[in-house]
Formats: structure tokens, sequence, C-alpha cells
């Protein structure tokens, strides 16, 4: 599996908490079959206030520590970035973590929406930037309440041009049965681009996968749970390992 989405940085969000927690998390990711991970810390200006420059020390300190436990999981920056005018507009975006880039050479860019709402302003900020030449990725949208309430408004999102990334563990049931159906739903209509762990911490939300993808090997098939977990993932960040 090539997971685009983790945070396993530690120390600089709601993820892992230290380095031998973060080092934990990519022992078991390795051991449930991830062979590259994108880090993506959060960038909300109000809780994570991370920007590229700080970021990259931390980044630096974790790849090192990998290689000294012989902890053989490919390691590259990116960034959950929240969905905010501030953070994106102008030239903002510029100087944001991508997580990759498309076959036509695109910046793709994780970006997360508030858990409560879609705000007013999200299909026409998307647009904005499919127009600057970004690639805009929204994250576990089942997981957003108005969208558990309305599943349609996910497809609409993609409508924009926008692609969408369901998480493993809520197909797997961990934040209960009315997301997990929600997250089928979205995947049964093909709304996801790719899925990824959302992994957070040792002890809850953690890198363990390979249940989920056996589910999906056995509901969807082995080429369909290779190309959302590993064929479109590595098609956006091949060129950075």
């Amino acid at each position: 599996m090539i997971d685009l989405h983790c945070h396993l940085l530690p120390g600089v969000d709601d993820g892992a908490r230290d380095m031998e927690e973060a080092l934990a998390l990519a022992q078991l990711a390795v051991e449930q079959g991830i062979t590259h991970s994108v880090l993506t810390p959060h960038i909300h200006l109000r809780h994570y206030p991370n920007t590229l420059e700080s970021l990259t020390p931390h980044f630096h300190r974790f790849k090192k520590a990998l290689a000294q436990r012989a902890i053989p999981l490919q390691v590259a920056l990116g960034a959950e970035v929240r969905m905010a005018p501030e953070l994106l507009l102008g030239e903002a975006w510029k100087g944001l973590p991508k997580l990759g880039s498309t076959e036509q050479g695109r910046p793709v860019l994780l970006l997360e929406m508030p858990y409560s709402h879609v705000p007013a302003g999200t299909a026409q900020l998307l647009r904005w930037l499919s127009s600057q030449g970004v690639q805009p990725v929204v994250a576990h949208p089942e997981r957003n309440r108005e969208i558990i309430a309305h599943p349609s408004l996910a497809l609409t999102l993609k409508g924009t041009g926008a692609w969408l990334q369901g998480t493993l563990s809520a197909l797997g049931g961990s934040f209960g049965v009315e997301i997990k159906r929600v997250a089928w739903e979205l995947l049964d209509k093909g709304a996801y681009h790719y899925l990824a762990s959302d992994a957070h911490r040792i002890d809850k939300r953690s890198t363990r996968v390979e249940h989920v993808l056996q589910m999906l090997t056995e509901g969807l098939g082995f080429e369909q749970t290779q190309v959302l977990t590993q064929d479109r993932p590595w098609a956006i960040v091949a060129s950075r390992f």
C-alpha cells in the first residue's frame, strides 16, 4: 500500500505524540504492507499553524530515526490543509507542502473541511484552485456531518474536478455504523480517487490496515483494491521517491 494521508510526524499536531510512538506506527505500517507514506500533518491557522519551513526539520529528524532503527518505510513530507481562504487564496497555496503531482504535472494538495458542515463557497474554492493549476483532494468526506446526512454532496464536490480520499478505518467501522455506511456508499458509487489510513496514534486510529484491505479485496476484488491503495497513490508520488 502507498499511504498518502497519515499523521506519523511526531509532536506537530494531534498525531504521534513523540518519536517512539512515531517509530512504532512506522514499524506497524511496514508489517501491515505499507511501503511508502506521505506524512500529512495538519496545517490549521487556529490549532496547528505549521508551515513547510517549520515542518521540514521535524521531517528530517524522523527520516534519520527511521534509518537508525532500520525501519524500511519510505517517507515524504506533505500536509493536510484546512480549507480556509487565508491559507489558499492568492499565492498562498504555492507555499504549502504538496502530496505530489498528477501525470499532467499539476501539484496535488490535500484539503480538509470542518467535520460539522460543508462551508459555503467550498465548491467555488475547489474550482478556483483547479483554475490555478492545482489538483485538490478532499480528505475523508464520509466523516463530514452534512455529507453523512446527504451523501450526494460528496459527489457534488467531486463534480468540481476535485478528488475525494476515503479512510480505511471508516470503511472498517472504527468511526461507527453511520460513517461506515456512508463510506461504503461513496465507495460503491466510485466517488473515491484513492484510500488512505489517516493514522494518528498507536492506540487509536493506527496504521493497522491489513484487515480492511482484506475486506476490500473480498468486496471489490484484488485489482480494484490495488487501484485505490497502490496504483493511483503511486501515480501521484512516484516522482518523490
